[in-house]
């Protein structure tokens, strides 16, 4: 749910751009059109495309192109080269499943288990079909299951982060345990973050895991105040309270690129 760091796009983009641009659709286009179609950003203030694009590049279809790139070959850059420079762990619109990247031993085969999600879907959008800023890694669930073909704009991690925008409480006087999650986005970016909750099903989503939820509230009622306090009195422990609670209760919570992160987190705010 994190915001991708751009400053590792300094790197990637010249790779991306060195092989976009001998792609036999665009050999024809100046190096400014080529940059337009591969490394620069084709959003409008709304997320949508701008108009230049559709203007100016409506014959080229590079759809065929973007598959081949999504192969893996060792000699050659490609999707899984992309998604590891960016060094991303977690899906950004979700926060719930980890990024992996493996050889298979038999064929030398890379075996990745996040996708790249079109922000703006392909097939209407044939040009930016290998546009760096169009090109999000993700989860499969986030991208088939959920977005799919989706017209209406969600959050895009190049430019937002959904947890800056979002905050996770759960009703713990509720005897189901009801999970929501607020949208705390100011005005402006308040829509966008209420079609990234429904169209990406968030929350029901996550209120399939509400467990973990349940397992933070039961360290906080188990290890108590006064349960840490006796235990650093024991000279045999020679821990300072603070260092109880870090051992005890925020394990969970120290590592910023682990999934679910963000819930821990603000549950762990609201039981404080």
């Amino acid at each position: 749910m994190k915001k991708l760091d751009l400053s590792k796009l300094d790197e990637i983009k010249y790779k991306h751009f060195d092989y976009c641009s001998k792609l036999p659709e665009v050999q024809n286009l100046c190096e400014t059109d080529k940059k337009l179609l591969f490394i620069e950003n084709p959003f409008a203030d709304n997320m949508e495309c701008n108009p230049i694009y559709q203007e100016n590049f409506s014959n080229i279809n590079l759809i065929s192109q973007y598959e081949k790139f999504r192969k893996y070959k060792k000699t050659i850059w490609n999707g899984v080269d992309l998604i590891k420079m960016l060094n991303i762990k977690v899906c950004p619109y979700c926060g719930m499943n980890y990024f992996s990247a493996v050889k298979k031993k038999k064929n030398g085969e890379v075996v990745n288990v996040a996708t790249l999600d079109h922000y703006l879907p392909k097939e209407n959008n044939k040009m930016l079909a290998l546009n760096l800023y169009n090109l999000i890694p993700c989860c499969k669930n986030c991208n088939t299951t959920f977005k799919g073909t989706a017209v209406n704009p969600i959050i895009n991690p190049y430019f937002l982060s959904v947890e800056e925008n979002i905050k996770f409480k759960m009703n713990f006087y509720d005897i189901s345990g009801t999970l929501a999650i607020d949208n705390t986005a100011k005005d402006n970016l308040n829509s966008i973050t209420e079609n990234h909750l429904n169209i990406l099903s968030l929350n029901e989503r996550y209120n399939y895991f509400k467990s973990i939820v349940l397992s933070i509230y039961k360290k906080k009622l188990a290890w108590n105040e006064t349960y840490i306090t006796q235990l650093s009195n024991f000279k045999e422990i020679n821990l300072s309270k603070e260092q109880i609670k870090e051992m005890l209760l925020r394990q969970d919570l120290f590592n910023i690129n682990e999934p679910f992160i963000k819930i821990k987190t603000d549950i762990w705010e609201q039981l404080s």
